[in-house]
């Protein structure tokens, strides 16, 4: 029964439309079914023969990045499938309607195509690369996004294909000539859409690299000035190309302006030796400004100058506050030493004067060491002081502080032991020192001008020496 059955199929006429098919000949009835059901579906879609070769991911993704010049240099040509999706959308928009990439592939999933869903995404994603067709949700997508888009099913209904708008080629090349003169680079795109995705990264390039210099203000308050431009070329990245191509003349001179006033010498200070200049000279400045009261104004001004500066970057106050600092430096060397000299001086004198005294002959080494230990500490604080003022404060110390104390400690040292035994009251009381500069003579005079205002000034510090003495205290000179 099978065979027989066989056999009839093997030899029976195949039917299709009303019309009998004498491609498929007699023969094994496996092989004419099979025969019979691709001529059912040349029948059925006869515009499926127009797509070539098979697609997947990886074509679709080759498609929107690859590196292809053929593909995106606008002269490859259309094939017979792409040009009818490119007609398909001509119509929708000649006729006000709106398409997505979802009715795109409904359409041409249905009779007469019954084009399977990779196949049509690559062909779109051709057309697109090709500058035929623009890609778009809420804004314009590029290559990278339009692919995470196609790829996934459920965003197919956002994603809508519009023709590529045309651009005259003067506009195209006005763009194209305002990249390289702002950018100092050429760019590299072939056609409409290219160039104005090229600029567009290139200007959000450019605000990244500029807000990272703005958030420097803190330190360097001149890059003030960057700020709205950094908001303005901000707002033109987030534009789509088309407008960058459609309304060039709006902002191109305003931005190669701020270029040639702003931009350009603000990065060439920036990221040259001046900068490191500037930093030197103002970091000097705070270090030393304790020291620049012991320096005629007129050789920090330069400094000074540079600080103040709302454009550091123009002009020569960079080098002339370098050379000031390079002045003030030897100045203040010269200043420190001869200072620091003086008040070594004074305090070896002090030193000297209390080691002349009888009753240091009369300590022991470790007494002699305890004695003069305040005269060694004044000593090194003077020696790594800093500034002019901290010398001066630490040798004043040092007279009115330290020196009368070591008076007090000698004193108290040489004295003689208490006697055991004795009174209370017997204890010697411990000697105090008063510095001479401490002393207040009540004197009126406001100066002295004749040997009588001597002599009445002499009387009122004699009278408040002689103060001191009755109180017991000595008087340190």
């Amino acid at each position: 029964m099978q065979e027989l059955a066989s056999q009839f199929l093997g030899k029976a006429p195949l039917y299709l439309n009303g019309s009998r098919l004498d491609t498929v000949g007699e023969g094994d009835a496996r092989n004419r079914f099979a025969k019979a059901c691709q001529e059912l579906i040349s029948f059925s879609f006869p515009n499926l023969k127009m797509l070539k070769g098979v697609y997947d991911e990886t074509t679709l993704a080759d498609a929107l990045l690859a590196q292809d010049d053929l593909l995106t240099s606008g002269t490859q040509t259309v094939s017979e499938a792409e040009q009818e999706i490119l007609t398909y959308v001509m119509r929708n928009q000649n006729n006000g309607e709106r398409t997505s990439i979802e009715e795109i592939l409904r359409n041409f999933g249905k009779r007469p195509y019954g084009w399977y869903p990779m196949a049509v995404l690559t062909l779109v994603s051709r057309l697109f690369r090709m500058g035929k067709v623009e890609l778009r949700t809420a804004e314009l997508l590029d290559a990278r996004s339009a692919l995470e888009l196609l790829k996934n099913t459920r965003q197919h209904g956002s994603v809508r294909v519009r023709l590529q708008e045309q651009f005259d080629a003067t506009k195209v090349n006005a763009l194209k000539k305002f990249h390289h003169d702002f950018f100092d680079r050429a760019n590299a795109g072939t056609e409409a859409r290219s160039v104005g995705q090229l600029t567009s990264e290139a200007l959000a390039a450019e605000a990244r690299d500029l807000t990272a210099l703005l958030d420097q203000v803190t330190r360097y308050a001149f890059l003030e000035p960057l700020r709205p431009i950094v908001g303005k070329i901000s707002a033109l990245a987030e534009k789509d190309y088309t407008f960058l191509l459609n309304h060039l003349s709006e902002f191109a001179d305003d931005l190669l302006t701020a270029k040639e006033d702003v931009l350009s010498p603000i990065k060439a200070f920036m990221h040259g030796p001046q900068r490191a200049a500037f930093d030197d000279a103002i970091t000097f400045l705070r270090e030393e400004e304790a020291n620049f009261a012991e320096v005629p104004a007129v050789e920090v001004q330069p400094l000074r100058d540079l600080a103040a500066s709302a454009h550091p970057y123009r002009g020569n106050a960079v080098p002339k506050a370098k050379a000031a600092v390079t002045k003030l430096r030897g100045i203040l060397a010269d200043l420190l030493k001869a200072e620091r000299d003086r008040a070594l001086a004074t305090v070896d004198t002090q030193s000297a004067r209390l080691q002349a005294i009888e009753d240091f002959a009369t300590l022991n080494e470790t007494n002699c060491t305890e004695v003069l230990a305040l005269t060694v500490e004044a000593r090194a604080a003077i020696q790594s002081a800093r500034f002019v003022t901290g010398i001066r404060d630490r040798l004043q110390r040092y007279l009115t502080q330290d020196y009368p104390a070591q008076l007090a400690l000698l004193a108290r040292l040489a004295a003689p032991p208490a006697k055991t035994g004795g009174q209370p009251g017997d204890k010697t009381p411990p000697v105090r020192y008063t510095p001479s500069t401490s002393l207040r003579p009540q004197c009126a005079l406001p100066f002295i001008a004749t040997e009588a205002d001597l002599d009445q000034w002499l009387a009122a510090l004699r009278t408040a020496a002689q103060a001191e003495l009755k109180k017991g205290n000595r008087i340190s000179l």
